[in-house]
């Protein structure tokens, strides 16, 4: 029987003694289908097409030719040793709650983790385009299709969001849960995080234990603690000084331009924004440049009146850049526990000494002077602050824009 099985056996044995002129990526091709087709499973109907397209692809007809003269009319007609493979066709959408062997190590080692949502369909390059959007975190569990995403509000949206076309099956939990979804109504849900709406009473009493009773809702304290407390208003915006500028930051981090202002600005900011603690970081480049910022921090802690609370927890090698450094903690007595008296701590970038980690005290705003916090002990310690300042020349290029230069 004129079988494509024996085309492409003829196939291969020309290809024994003539180069073939196939493509690299054709010639792995059929060499996978001819693997497939000699095995137990067999090959698809939708393989089986695309190997014909390669066999009568234009550009391969001479070599066609001295492998089988008549190799048209197998392509024509084509007859196939053993019926198609059929795949079973799968489309689900489930939960997989947290604890489960399903779920890679990784993901149920965190803390009050939910779970994963699980997409699992019969192989569709369709479909895969489709999970785009949620590219930077799904995960392929195992090759072909079955995925796994972190089990939050935004993800279930986005999986049934874009994959509701295809009909999937999708558990009922997750059905319910989108449904609420998009039920929700976003100027209501917005206009709950108004800071006139809020009626929950914790959150009245933390936000009268840091700033009083009776604030004034255009006053510059409510514009920079929303991050803090996670609220939202619709007074109007001024960006006409550094505090306002700070006060105003869209995010937790905010870029000064060190060429355009200086500490003692920033320290005076803070000071009126009530942001103290706070917690310095120092760059560790050279002993001259940790010694000049030391002064520079100095200087505009003097100029701010702050001259007792001040605690450097670090200390140079005893070299004669180093001593002067050590000596000048000593003279000007920042050498004090640190307790919640503390009003500025001094690190070195990427050094967090232990004890910060077993005290009560917490930086309201941390201070990075010419550096970045890159991933680090001390970078981790800073997201405990909601402002944090990157003091630099030059803007950092992995950092969130939010910027102050002089007008």
């Amino acid at each position: 029987m004129n079988t494509i099985d024996n085309l492409l056996y003829f196939v291969f044995l020309e290809a024994m003694t003539t180069p073939p002129p196939f493509s690299s990526r054709d010639n792995n091709t059929l060499r996978s289908l001819h693997s497939a087709m000699t095995s137990d499973t067999y090959i698809t109907e939708k393989q089986g097409l695309l190997l014909l397209a390669i066999l009568n692809n234009q550009l391969y007809a001479p070599f066609m030719l001295l492998a089988n003269p008549d190799y048209k009319e197998y392509i024509e007609t084509p007859l196939w040793k053993t019926p198609f493979r059929v795949l079973p066709d799968v489309k689900k959408i489930y939960h997989i709650p947290a604890g489960s062997n399903q779920i890679p190590l990784y993901h149920g080692l965190r803390d009050n983790y939910t779970g994963v949502i699980a997409i699992e369909f019969t192989f569709s390059s369709t479909i895969r385009n489709h999970l785009k959007p949620l590219s930077s975190v799904i995960h392929q569990v195992k090759s072909g299709s079955f995925y796994i995403v972190d089990y939050t509000e935004r993800n279930l949206y986005t999986v049934m969001k874009n994959l509701e076309q295809y009909n999937f099956n999708v558990d009922p939990e997750l059905r319910e849960h989108y449904n609420t979804i998009v039920s929700w109504d976003k100027a209501n849900v917005d206009s709950q995080f108004l800071i006139d709406n809020i009626e929950f009473p914790m959150f009245k009493e933390v936000f009268t234990n840091d700033l009083g009773d009776n604030i004034d809702l255009n006053n510059l304290l409510i514009k920079d603690r929303k991050h803090r407390f996670q609220y939202t208003n619709t007074v109007a915006c001024n960006n006409n000084t550094l505090t306002e500028t700070i006060a105003n930051r869209t995010n937790t981090k905010i870029w000064i331009n060190s060429n355009m202002h200086t500490l003692t600005d920033i320290v005076k900011s803070l000071i009126e924004l009530k942001r103290l603690p706070m917690l310095v970081v120092f760059d560790q480049t050279t002993p001259l440049s940790t010694i000049t910022q030391f002064n520079e921090l100095a200087s505009a802690l003097t100029d701010n009146n702050i001259t007792n609370g001040v605690g450097i927890y670090f200390r140079l090698d005893n070299t004669p850049d180093g001593k002067i450094f050590n000596d000048a903690i000593a003279n000007r007595k920042y050498n004090i526990m640190l307790d919640n008296s503390t009003s500025v701590a001094g690190v070195l970038g990427g050094k967090l000494p232990k004890f910060f980690l077993k005290t009560t005290w917490k930086p309201m705003s941390v201070l990075c002077i010419k550096n970045n916090l890159r991933q680090s002990k001390t970078a981790v310690y800073a997201k405990c602050s909601d402002l944090i300042i990157t003091y630099t020349p030059t803007e950092p290029l992995i950092e969130t824009r939010n910027i102050w230069e002089s007008n």
